[in-house]
């Protein structure tokens, strides 16, 4: 991209090779060989810019051409943060956006994260991205950004850059500012109004019909709140081990059960296991059963190797003191997006706590994680 040079020069400076840097995913997307360039030490990604590079990684046949140069781009960044091993910065809780004001966008989301950042290493962060609103947010937030030159300021939107010399390339298209062009000598057109004569019936039943409109309207936005509120009660907990990051995705119920999705992020350099079941007797004792029938060999190895790849489950405590027992084993690979699904049989408001045992490979460790509702 023309001006990259510019562009790190630029950086590096206001760096000053100790300040952190958090870039925004279009800068991840746009200008990723500049990230390259810089101190990978220095660099930290936010949970909100690994998920929507995530997000955008996947393509297929029916995919435009700019879709698919998007992809390839998203999936080279999450390259290099993996390979890299770029620090990830995990998204700010809700008391956090709470206590900030913020109202839990992306883009406040990742300026929350510099903010964070700033209080824990006592420096502020610079925060690189090309989206204007996006820097609006950290300046009147007090955020650091870098000014980037005017011919390199895009939106998100991208097309094809036909006229590139360089095959691949994708050009961002420049932002709007939204404002309408004014003249400062044009006095504003007055225009009076003609006197309209209603009836009064029809003006009170204009009235009626706006009350009942007013409490409908003010019924859905109560359910909206609770919803909220609901939400985030399910994800107000903190699993055993440090640096996994957690956010209810997904949440459904009805009179007779409920789902709950939560996408999680491992930042350890080894995985995690979740719902993991200690099985280890078990396990010893089939191993220790030597026998030289051919059949019941297979069986027990085929009995093992279940064993080993299914052996998680959690535990559903209710308010009545029944317990469900349902599968829920999980993979926290590192720097993956994980899902972790939680289903039971009964109304979620009568679920009284959830438990399951999380083990770490690496360390031989295992915790139980409980989360009392």
């Amino acid at each position: 991209m023309q001006g990259e040079e510019q562009i790190f020069r630029g950086i590096s400076e206001a760096a000053q090779g100790v300040r952190p840097i958090i870039p925004d995913t279009n800068f991840f997307i746009s200008s990723l060989d500049v990230l390259k360039r810089l101190p990978a030490h220095l660099i930290i990604v936010s949970q909100v810019v690994f998920r929507e590079l995530d997000g955008l990684k996947k393509s297929d046949d029916s995919s435009s051409e700019e879709e698919r140069e998007v992809a390839y781009r998203a999936r080279q960044a999450l390259s290099f943060i993996d390979e890299a091993k770029l620090k990830m910065e995990p998204v700010p809780k809700a008391s956090v956006l709470r206590e900030l004001q913020m109202d839990g966008s992306n883009d406040e989301k990742i300026v929350a994260t510099c903010i964070v950042v700033q209080k824990r290493e006592n420096m502020k962060p610079l925060f690189v991205t090309y989206d204007r609103g996006a820097r609006l947010a950290a300046r009147s937030a007090n955020v650091p950004t870098y000014e980037l030159p005017t011919k390199n300021q895009p939106d998100w939107k991208l097309q094809s850059n036909k006229t590139s010399s360089q095959p691949g390339t994708v050009q961002l298209e420049k932002g709007k500012t939204g404002m309408a062009n004014r003249s400062k000598t044009k006095r504003p057109i007055k225009v009076r109004a003609p006197k309209l004569k209603i009836p009064v019936g029809k003006l009170i039943g204009s009235s009626v019909v706006g009350i009942i409109i007013f409490i409908f309207i003010a019924g859905i936005i109560g359910q909206q709140e609770d919803e909220e509120e609901k939400k985030d009660a399910m994800s107000d907990f903190e699993f055993p081990f440090d640096n996994i990051e957690v956010e209810l995705t997904n949440m459904q119920e009805n009179e007779s059960s409920f789902r709950l999705e939560y996408e999680a992020v491992n930042l350890n350099d080894s995985e995690i296991i979740f719902g993991y079941l200690d099985l280890s007797e078990e396990l010893e004792e089939i191993e220790a059963k030597n026998t030289d029938d051919p059949s019941i060999k297979l069986a027990n190895e085929k009995t093992l190797i279940g064993m080993k790849e299914n052996n998680g489950q959690l535990i559903l405590r209710y308010k009545d003191d029944t317990v469900e027992y349902p599968a829920g084993r999980r993979e926290l690979l590192p720097n993956q997006v994980e899902t972790i699904t939680i289903m039971g049989q009964q109304p979620l408001e009568n679920l009284a706590s959830i438990t399951a045992l999380m083990y770490d490979p690496a360390s031989d460790e295992v915790r139980e994680w409980v989360f009392e509702l």
